[in-house]
């Protein structure tokens, strides 16, 4: 999810409190659905009923700032290229110890859970951008939100995407997107729809590509229209997963757990608060709106004590940064992160599989042994 070795000319001159937009570009798309993919060729079109479709992207329009500089401004999305730069460093070797060094608290310690110390301490790390507040922790609610799916209901219940497409592993052919996260989106929507009956969508839209080129900054923007469309024609989705990896510095060792006799990759569970410091305080920012803060919060919350009950070694810690990503779109949203650039493709693929047992027991609502 992070750059790496993003140049400092390509830091310089952006503020982050300004809006920075980029021309949005559209992308085509794939869907995998109970196991079949469906490709959407550029200029062709065709029937929703074949889940393969072409999206466009909403223009953005040029303004001028105070000192007389021209920036576009997008006015319905995030920052363009802000969130990819400036708020996604690359993690340290010491940020990586730190992330997972951690008690396996599970939804059976309620008295640790209720202590915001603790909490604070063992289930997060908080990016120095932003903060992390006594008000935000609303155990009560974590605990006992309904993350269930509606099966009464036919058609998909889950999208998985992937906002930066072009991150690969230590071993991944550059030249095959599919041998990176999109790979492990892939193979986690099998397992969904194959092993544990949730109908999946898999879309593989890739948003840090224009023209053939890596091109990072404004993903985000160039996704929501597109992800926005795919949920209107699926009126039926009600959890999206954005699928990322992540991105260390040089010389952090690869973050490996031992996971059924598997080398897997170990995971993240990534939350935007919408907020940062400035000026000494936490302040919201103010062209960013995600009414399902608190239910995005609750959802990786579960999922994180699940995580710890079920695979005590795979995840890191809960990670808190100060923009919001892809996870305003509804209130089951979980960004992730499958391990890192030093992760091999193999140790990404085992760690899809207790992921998606995870995930299919807080959304099923259902105990260790199944029921």
């Amino acid at each position: 999810m992070r750059i790496k070795n993003t140049p400092a000319s390509a830091r310089r001159g952006i503020d982050v409190l300004a809006l920075v937009v980029l021309l949005v570009l559209s992308a085509g798309g794939i869907y995998l659905f109970a196991g079949i993919e469906f490709s959407a060729e550029d200029g062709e079109e065709t029937e929703y009923e074949d889940y393969a479709y072409e999206t466009e992207a909403e223009d953005t329009s040029s303004g001028e700032n105070e000192n007389g500089d021209h920036t576009f401004i997008n006015h319905n999305y995030d920052l363009l290229g802000v969130n990819d730069i400036i708020f996604q460093p690359e993690t340290n070797e010491a940020a990586a110890r730190e992330s997972v060094s951690k008690e396996n608290v599970t939804a059976r310690d309620t008295q640790k859970l209720y202590d915001f110390e603790y909490v604070s301490k063992q289930l997060y790390t908080v990016e120095r951008e932003t903060g992390l507040l006594p008000s935000d922790i609303d155990t009560d609610y974590f605990l006992n939100a309904d993350m269930s799916l509606d099966t009464s209901r036919d058609g998909p219940k889950v999208l998985i995407f992937h906002t930066h497409s072009n991150e690969m592993y230590a071993d991944s052919n550059i030249n095959d997107p599919m041998d990176g996260v999109m790979g492990a989106g892939r193979y986690l929507a099998e397992l969904l729809n194959n092993t544990y009956g949730i109908a999946t969508l898999h879309h593989t839209g890739r948003y840090d590509i224009v023209n053939g080129k890596s091109q990072v900054p404004g993903a985000y923007e160039r996704m929501a229209p597109a992800i926005e469309k795919i949920l209107r024609d699926h009126p039926s989705v009600e959890l999206v997963i954005d699928l990322h990896r992540d991105g260390v510095r040089e010389g952090v060792p690869p973050m490996v757990a031992d996971i059924n006799g598997k080398r897997a990759a170990r995971i993240m569970f990534v939350n935007g608060l919408c907020r940062m410091v400035s000026n000494g305080q936490l302040v919201p920012v103010p062209w960013l709106d995600n009414p399902y803060l608190k239910d995005n919060l609750a959802f990786s919350f579960q999922m994180q004590l699940a995580a710890n009950e079920l695979f005590p070694d795979l995840t890191r810690k809960l990670y808190l940064k100060p923009y919001r990503y892809s996870l305003n779109m509804m209130p089951k949203s979980l960004l992730v992160e499958i391990g890192a650039q030093n992760n091999t493709k193999e140790e990404a693929r085992n760690a899809i599989e207790p992921l998606a047992e995870i995930l299919a027991r807080v959304v099923r609502k259902t105990d260790a042994n199944g029921r």
